[in-house]
Parts: structure tokens; C-alpha cells; sequence
């Protein structure tokens, strides 16, 4: 605590208190690819040295358009079995786009379930999603926070909405 007072929180310009789902919208939305498609890349650490490397690059409705995943172990079987499961999710993502919103979340919120509750040697550590026990729970824990931000950018676009027929 500082003078008694707690620790001071972040707030942006209009000295409102910075919500961490708006600072992971800002982070999705604020990288641009060479395409004109929006990214965001986490970094993963673990107990054992290696770190993983994850990028979901969105469309313009921020939809995932691929999963891209990399183990730091070039070469090695893990960092193959790593980038296989990313170009599944992919793959498996693309195919659901023509359903509508609602049904791409449900089949987002399915695949965090299957990816849910692996347990290995090795601890994932991530500086704001906390730590989890496999790769598996990695990809569920990023697949989350995706559904977590579209259901806030809709929000969001709901309430401009709201506001502009007025």
C-alpha cells in the first residue's frame, strides 16, 4: 500500500479505470499484418525453458481467420505436434465462419471445453491469463479471452448503436 491508500490502478485519458478486457481489445485490435488483417501474439513461458509463441489473426469483424502456433524448440516434436494442433484450430474455425455470430461462439466455447483440463510436466505462465498445466489449456485460456473481447466489441457496438438513434 502506498501512504494507506492501496496501489494506484491504471486509468486512461479520460481518467477512467482501465478495464483488462478493454487493454486486450486495444492489444487485438492495434496490430496490423502485412494483409491488412489485425493480430494479437501471446507469449507463453514455461516451467521447463521453452516459451510458445501463439497468433490469432482476425478479420474485420474479429472473427479468428488463423491460429498460428510455435513452440521455441524448432524442430523438435513438440514444436511439430504444436503447429499441427494451430493449423486444426485453424482449419476447424474457417469452416464454422458462415454460421452466424451466435453459433461461432457456441462452437469456440465447445473447442475450450475439449481443450479444458489437460494436465502435463510442464507449467504455461502468461503475464496477464495466469498459468494453466498444459498446451492444450493454453489454447482454451486464448480461445476464452477471444470470446470474451467479441462479446465486449458487441457490446460496445450495440451501445454505439443505442446511442447514434437517439
Amino acid at each position: 500500500m502506498l501512504n494507506g491508500n492501496g496501489p494506484k490502478r491504471k486509468r486512461n485519458m479520460w481518467n477512467r479505470e482501465i478495464n483488462p478486457l478493454e487493454k486486450e481489445i486495444e492489444h487485438a485490435m492495434g496490430n496490423d499484418t502485412p494483409g491488412g488483417k489485425k493480430s494479437a501474439t501471446y507469449v507463453w513461458k514455461s516451467s521447463a525453458g521453452p516459451k510458445l509463441y501463439i497468433t490469432v489473426i482476425f478479420d474485420e469483424f474479429h472473427t479468428i481467420d488463423s491460429f498460428i502456433v510455435n513452440h521455441e524448440a524448432s524442430g523438435s516434436s513438440m514444436h511439430n505436434v504444436c503447429n499441427a494442433l494451430g493449423r486444426t484450430i485453424s482449419h476447424s474455425i474457417q469452416k464454422i465462419q458462415k454460421l452466424e455470430s451466435k453459433e461461432t461462439i457456441k462452437y469456440i466455447e465447445d473447442l475450450v471445453k475439449i481443450y479444458t483440463g489437460f494436465t502435463s510436466e510442464t507449467m504455461w505462465m502468461h503475464e496477464t491469463m495466469g498459468s494453466v498445466l498444459s498446451i492444450p489449456d493454453v489454447f482454451a485460456k486464448i480461445l476464452q479471452r477471444h470470446i470474451d473481447v467479441t462479446e465486449a466489441l458487441e457490446e460496445m457496438h450495440t451501445g454505439e448503436e443505442e446511442d447514434n438513434s437517439d
